[in-house]
């Protein structure tokens, strides 16, 4: 919708950026207190470097490939996520892996494509750059998988650490914009839009998302993101009327089979290791 509004990918990350950015020192200062920063030269800085990525790399990548690719490609190669998360943490030995778990990734994955190209796949007619969409996809799947897996083991307070995630973030897409020379003129109702979304996803939701795989198994966790693409599918149907196509709820089927057998497999997992 903002695109349609006159906005580009720099101006949706780099306003929902300063909105969540706004949004968790204004949580931090009132709820956890200016003690609950760091003090130390080595947190900040990697706090910093994680946000840098977790952010900058992340939301630059995404939104620059739905500009090259479309709104579709991109998106698949996003929802690669969960199932590096889940390698990533049987690599770092946070979680291990049941046969079933991947088989429940992989139908879970297979069910996001098969929804996103039926329900999405007229929009991507008039973009020319399919491959550069997925590439960038990818890289933000991997920089969000690697953010994810080391932030939910900051024992900073959440709000702060979110705080200065994204202010790494956005001196990132300050120097962009930079270099850039500016930005062009949107709508006060585009910005207003957009710092509603990052105050909302970049701002609370992402600390929630943390704070879940700091008191959680990250392989039982990260499966039920997969879980977004149909809940947002359904918001659109109720909210804007869309029309949901027969072989999408078929997606939503495998979809949702997909995350009971990675949910099993991770406790058939749970239970070896309980019997060694």
């Amino acid at each position: 919708m903002a695109y349609r509004w006159g906005a580009t990918p720099l101006h949706v990350v780099s306003i929902a950026c300063l909105a969540a950015l706004i949004f968790n020192l204004a949580a931090a200062l009132l709820f956890e207190g200016p003690s609950s920063f760091p003090r130390t030269f080595s947190e900040l800085s990697r706090l910093a470097a994680l946000g840098f990525l977790g952010i900058f790399v992340y939301s630059g990548a995404f939104y620059r490939g739905i500009g090259v690719g479309g709104p579709v490609y991109p998106l698949l190669g996003n929802y690669l996520w969960p199932s590096f998360l889940v390698f990533l943490s049987v690599l770092r030995r946070r979680s291990v892996a049941h046969p079933a778990g991947w088989i429940g990734l992989a139908l879970s994955f297979s069910g996001v494509c098969l929804a996103v190209l039926v329900q999405r796949g007229a929009e991507n007619a008039a973009y020319s750059s399919p491959a550069g969409g997925i590439a960038l996809g990818v890289l933000a799947a991997l920089s969000w998988a690697i953010f994810s897996s080391y932030a939910s083991e900051v024992q900073s307070k959440p709000f702060a650490s979110q705080t200065i995630y994204n202010a790494a973030g956005m001196a990132g897409f300050v120097v962009i914009i930079v270099l850039q020379k500016g930005l062009p003129a949107i709508s006060l109702r585009c910005i207003l839009l957009l710092s509603c979304l990052g105050a909302l996803v970049n701002g609370l939701a992402y600390v929630m998302w943390l704070m879940a795989l700091r008191i959680g198994n990250p392989a039982r966790i990260a499966p039920l993101a997969y879980l977004c693409p149909f809940l947002s599918l359904m918001l659109v149907a109720l909210v804007l009327g869309e029309q949901v196509r027969m072989l999408t709820y078929a997606a939503l089927v495998m979809n949702v089979a997909g995350v009971l057998i990675a949910e099993r497999g991770v406790s058939m997992s749970e239970d070896a290791l309980r019997n060694e």
